[in-house]
């Protein structure tokens, strides 16, 4: 499944759960070179084990809104409890053990993405998840 994560000063449901107008809105860098969201792939059963380890507790998935095969959840509470993306390398066995996944380039490099985005973007007071 697809996961976005996108952190926003002011909520914005309706672009959110709408693919062309969201990439229309937040397609583009900023002038560090960075996208205003963050994708990856997960598979569905992992999900759930992905959000409790990089918050380091367990995760409750608010749902705002399911709309076009998208599903909004509100993080917003989470935000500033994630774990430290210089950290990773550090606990990346222990994700690998309970995801039970293999490690490779593209493993490391989703999560520590994930991690960085959140790091860069914990100031903002919204952050959400679009599962798809």
């Amino acid at each position: 499944m697809g996961l976005t994560f996108i952190a926003l000063d002011q909520p914005d449901n309706n672009v959110l759960l709408d693919e062309d107008m969201f990439l229309e809105k937040y397609a583009y860098t900023d002038f560090k070179g960075f996208y205003k969201f963050e994708s990856l792939f997960m598979n569905k059963g992992n999900i759930n084990n992905f959000l409790n380890f990089i918050f380091s507790e367990k995760v409750n998935l608010r749902i705002i809104e399911e709309k076009n095969n998208r599903i909004l959840i509100d993080l917003s509470v989470y935000r500033k409890n994630f774990l430290d993306p210089d950290q990773l390398e550090n606990v990346y066995s222990d994700w690998l053990a309970i995801s039970g996944r293999e490690t490779s380039m593209s493993e490391y490099g989703n999560m520590i993405c994930a991690l960085g985005y959140l790091k860069r973007n914990y100031h903002k007071p919204n952050l959400y998840l679009i599962i798809e």
